[in-house]
Order: structure tokens, then sequence, then C-alpha cells
């Protein structure tokens, strides 16, 4: 199969800790996001953020994803600006923070965010096929942390509207995710994402079945290191957010079925 097609650039900038971002923000199905990239792309590809939000460091990946792919991406507030403090990590949290927690982890419930992604794709597709000449759509999708276990979720099936999808620094892995998923699929983790085995878990699943799928680790990341945590004055960090989201940007160009119109 093709890779990147030849519209799309050969180089791109590098990453950068106070980068502007290039996109806009527009309402999908009542939904504040951020679009970025090429307006009239068949090839629509949905960042999910981390629980954290449509942080600078996630928005660059989508502007990077966009110019590598010569797509739209999408970066829906699924959360609609009800994201997790960073300081519910650190030490003991006080009883409000648990109860702030406890109502932030109701809110973003993974199975019901995988319901409004389905909603929001189909009201992409309406509103945008007034003006597209009815054109066929690519749909592809990238997850992070806890983005990454909604796109699992809708990524799985036989009538997934994906045709690509993928993970980065997941969470929540499940054997029963990765066996449901019926497309290709890219996982990239890092080494302390393997709890309970589950990056060893969608590893073993991936060489089932002929299934199309990358399933990697990157030694020396962290959790958090392609969103919101990701510290971009480190160049060890920002030459492997590079990696990360352009081995994305590749594994998605071979995955989709549609020839790009751009």
């Amino acid at each position: 199969m093709p890779g990147l097609t030849d519209c799309c650039p050969s180089t791109l900038p590098p990453v950068q800790s106070n980068c502007t971002t290039t996109g806009r923000y527009i309402n999908v199905a009542g939904i504040k996001t951020y679009t970025t990239g090429f307006a009239t792309s068949n090839r629509i590809v949905l960042l999910i953020y981390d629980i954290f939000g449509p942080a600078a460091q996630t928005l660059q990946g989508a502007d990077r994803l966009a110019a590598s792919l010569s797509s739209t991406v999408l970066v829906p507030d699924l959360l609609l600006g009800n994201y997790a403090q960073k300081s519910w990590f650190d030490g003991e949290p006080s009883e409000e923070a648990k109860q702030q927690q406890k109502a932030f982890w109701e809110l973003s419930e993974p199975t019901s965010m995988a319901k409004t992604v389905t909603k929001l794709i189909k009201s992409y597709e309406d509103e945008e096929g007034k003006r597209n000449d009815g054109k066929e759509w690519a749909w592809a999708s990238l997850g992070l942390c806890w983005g990454g276990k909604v796109t699992a979720l809708a990524s799985a099936g036989p009538n997934t509207l994906f045709k690509v999808s993928g993970q980065g620094h997941p969470s929540r892995l499940a054997r029963e995710d990765a066996e449901a998923i019926t497309i290709p699929h890219i996982v990239l983790a890092a080494p302390s994402d393997n709890k309970e085995g589950g990056v060893d878990v969608y590893s073993e699943v991936s060489k089932c079945d002929g299934r199309e799928w990358v399933v990697e680790t990157y030694s020396g990341m962290f959790h958090g290191w392609m969103a919101a945590r990701a510290n971009l004055d480190d160049k060890d960090n920002a030459r492997e957010f590079e990696r990360a989201y352009d081995q994305i940007a590749n594994f998605f160009a071979e995955n989709f079925s549609l020839e790009l119109e751009c």
C-alpha cells in the first residue's frame, strides 16, 4: 500500500515548547472542536485527547498529523471543559479533590464517550456533506491515555466508522477491547503503560488472525509524553514526540482505504 502521498510535505518543522497552533475552532454536534489541516480533504483524523484536555502539546500533535497526511484533524472537547487536574496526582488528594475525581470519572465514562464519538462523526458528515459533492469519507482515530480507551471501544466490531485507529500511551487496556477491534491498529506505549500486562496483551492479539497492527514500546519515555505532560523543552521527549506522531501518520497513510482528495 502507498505511504505518505506525493502531495504531503517531505519535511516538517521541529516541535517547539512555545509553538503557536495553526487551527481554529468550530462547533460539531454542539461540541467545541479544534480543527486543523486541509478542510476539503476526504480523510479525517479524530484525535481524542488525554484527561487533561486540549493542551498545547496535543494540539501541536494534531497540527503535525494534519500536515503529514494532508488531511483534516479534529480535536473535539469531549469533556466540555471539565478536565482532570494535575494536582490530583501529587500525593494524597484532599476530600474535595476525591469528590472532584469521582465526578470526573463519571462524566468521562469511556463507553458513553464512544457513543458520543459516533454522533459527532455523523453530525460532521451531515453538515460537511452539504458542500463536499457527496464524496466518501475515510475516518481514523488516535486516542491518548483515556482517549485511547475511547478509541479502542469506537474501533470495535464490523460497523466501526474508522478505517484505521491507534493509541498513544494508552490506559485501561483490556483483552476484550483488543479482540473486538476489526481494523488496522497501532499502539505506542511507555514502559509504565504495561499495567497488568495490558500492552503485552495487545501485542499478543496483534499476531492473531492476520491483523495489520503495530504495538511498540518507546523505552525511556513516560506516560503522557505525546500529550499534556509532554516536556518539549527536553530534547529526548521532543525527539520521541516527533517520532511517535510521524510513525502514526505513516501507519494511518498506509491503511486509509481511500485515495486522497486534497
